[in-house]
């Protein structure tokens, strides 16, 4: 018979980074939405990580950052090793922390102790629903936001004819972003994940 063909579509490579160490990492302080510019530390940290990431992967098509200055800073390096473009996306930002921002996390954890002591006792999929204080995003919320910016920049990548097989995507976003994904995605465990 005449059956029509379809070739399948290109495989994609996706790969999540952290931004480099600010001068708030620095200090153990929380950023949050608060937009802070990299460290020295951190652009040299972006800058070994290219050179790894060059050394591990054939190509990259395209990279995707937050809109916030650090991991925008950091994509830009990376862009420099594989000579491609950086398409700032605001659905890869960290959430906000709210009154946590600007706070340095012996601060935090001595302050609002209780709780955290309370989050810790949840249940995952509850603990995942729920946000630090009323009005922020759940971990859950964070997660679903940066899954539909890697969803979206898929689908655009995998409609370019040019793209060819092993095209990989980079997506340089937040350790809260980073988190969320890995507890709801992949099914770590959110409060023992480690992103930094």
């Amino acid at each position: 018979g005449g059956g029509v063909w379809a070739l399948p579509a290109p495989v994609i490579d996706i790969y999540m980074c952290r931004h480099g160490t600010t001068t708030w990492n620095l200090d153990k302080r929380w950023q949050g939405e608060t937009d802070i510019e990299l460290a020295d530390v951190g652009i040299e940290q972006a800058r070994k990580t290219a050179g790894i990431l060059a050394e591990r992967l054939r190509s990259v098509r395209c990279i995707y950052a937050s809109d916030l200055k650090r991991a925008k800073a950091t994509a830009d390096i990376y862009a420099e090793h594989f000579g491609c473009e950086v398409a700032v996306h605001r659905g890869l930002r960290e959430p906000s922390l709210g009154k946590f921002e600007g706070m340095v996390r012996d601060q935090i954890y001595s302050e609002y102790g209780a709780l955290f002591e309370r989050l810790s006792k949840l249940e995952q999929e509850e603990r995942l629903r729920t946000a630090y204080f009323d009005g922020l995003e759940s971990p859950l919320d964070t997660s679903r936001r940066a899954e539909e910016a890697v969803r979206r920049a898929a689908e655009e990548l995998s409609q370019d004819a040019t793209a060819g097989q092993g095209a990989a995507i980079l997506f340089v976003t937040h350790s809260k972003v980073l988190e969320a994904v890995l507890a709801v995605v992949f099914g770590k465990f959110y409060e023992g994940v480690e992103t930094t």
